[in-house]
């Protein structure tokens, strides 16, 4: 044909959709993961097959507080079992400085029970008052008697914290926004 328009290389789409791959990669980088409950370890909180948003921007503004839930790598003591790129989901029940300890099923932190209402059971194990370094918190399951925590493998330092729940958007049913530890329904 003659006078047809010649196209431009590239065209304006592959320009776009490269531009969005480069877009989503950096946000799921540097902002926000996708990812998957895969154990029963912070039930009722969050149920294996829950899918949730994970921010990673919050953990450049605040370290992890009490009560929260976050996400993070495996720590050393888990490096055999579980791969480095894994994402945990625990509650921090201590920060760096505090004492921990659990006595006859009840979590105790700086000499003070702690309430626990999201709990569904009391722990069936103890712990000696064990100190919580600098930089470090402690965390557990939800579900204390079936999860692997800092209950056997000890305070999990800071720089493997990777980010925080935001919101629980699979199954639909169970969709929720959350508030650092509460889930809202």
């Amino acid at each position: 044909m003659r006078g047809a328009p010649t196209p431009s290389w590239p065209p304006q789409t592959a320009i776009d959709l490269t531009a969005g791959l480069v877009a989503a990669a950096g946000l799921r980088r540097w902002v926000l993961d996708s990812r998957y409950v895969g154990s029963p370890s912070m039930a009722p909180t969050f149920e294996p097959g829950d899918s949730f948003l994970m921010d990673k921007v919050s953990l450049r503004r605040r370290a992890p507080s009490r009560g929260e839930v976050i996400c993070f790598r495996a720590p050393p003591a888990l490096l055999k079992i579980y791969p480095r790129d894994g994402c945990f989901l625990k509650r921090v029940v201590a920060v760096g400085g505090d004492v921990v300890c659990v006595r006859k099923g009840v979590l105790y932190v700086n000499h003070e029970q702690q309430q626990e209402a999201y709990l569904v059971e009391k722990m069936k194990y103890s712990l000696p008052p064990t100190p919580v370094p600098l930089n470090h918190v402690y965390v557990l399951g939800d579900n204390r008697n079936d999860s692997r925590d800092s209950h056997e493998w000890g305070p999990l330092a800071v720089k493997l914290v990777t980010g925080r729940p935001l919101c629980t958007y699979w199954p639909p049913n169970r969709a929720c926004w959350t508030k650092g530890y509460a889930a809202i329904r």
